[in-house]
This record gives structure tokens, C-alpha cells and sequence, in this order.
């Protein structure tokens, strides 16, 4: 019982950025599914598109939960700058500046998403091919 005390953080972080990655990944299957001319000649139902929003925030809110995790973390010292300034970090810094360039495009991805009605189609469009590179 104390092992799995001791490591608690460690697990919530792993885990919850493995389930962001996942639900990211889900997400673009179903916009993908969306966006395919068989279910535009049927008309998409409004539920269709609420589960992709809602995947997509599923994604950002355990991306906060694996942030969390890092900073609770005792292995490794994550603070502000670490967690929101590429390159910042000591700890494997090319990486670490990855994930967090992919936090800030899902970030972006998901306020266009939320503005998409009131901002340009083409604008949209292009922030939310950003996807692509934020799974991979």
C-alpha cells in the first residue's frame, strides 16, 4: 500500500496522458467519420458532432490531469516553466518541449472550436488540421 502511496502521481500522470492521447485519437477518427462524404449525403444529427467536441474536451481535461500529475510528481521537477515553456526543462527537454507545443495546439484547436461560428472557414480549417500533428 505505501508503494502505490508513494508512486500515486506518478501513475495519474502516465496514465491520464495516455487517456488524452487516446481520446486526441478518438477524436480525429470521429471528425475524420464526420467529414466523409457518406454521412454528409445523410445529413449529420447534431449527437454526431457533440461526441467529437466532447472527446476533444475529454482530451484537454485529462491533459490538465497529466499536468497535475507531473507537479505533484516528486521524480522530476515540473514547475510553471517547465510545464508551459518549451526547452525549459532539464529533464529530456526535446520531448517534454513536444508535448507541450501538442498542449498548446489542442488549446487552440478546441477555442476555434468553440468560436467556429464566428471566425472565418479557412481559418478554422487550418487550425483544426493541427490535429494531425498534435496526435502524432
Amino acid at each position: 500500500m505505501i508503494a502505490v502511496t508513494e508512486k500515486l502521481a506518478w501513475y495519474v500522470s502516465r496514465a491520464s496522458g495516455l487517456i488524452a492521447w487516446a481520446l486526441v485519437a478518438a477524436s480525429i477518427v470521429w471528425g475524420i467519420t464526420l467529414s466523409s462524404r457518406l454521412l454528409r449525403r445523410r445529413g449529420i444529427p447534431a449527437w454526431l458532432l457533440d461526441l467529437h467536441r466532447y472527446l476533444g474536451l475529454l482530451a484537454v481535461i485529462f491533459t490538465v490531469v497529466h499536468l497535475i500529475g507531473l507537479v505533484a510528481d516528486n521524480f522530476v521537477y515540473f514547475g510553471f516553466k517547465e510545464l508551459f515553456i518549451p526547452m525549459a526543462s532539464d529533464w529530456q527537454p526535446g520531448p517534454t518541449a513536444w508535448g507541450i507545443v501538442a498542449f498548446y495546439l489542442l488549446i487552440a484547436i478546441q477555442i476555434t472550436s468553440l468560436l467556429m461560428r464566428k471566425m472565418p472557414r479557412k481559418i478554422w480549417h487550418a487550425v483544426h488540421l493541427g490535429a494531425y500533428p498534435l496526435f502524432v
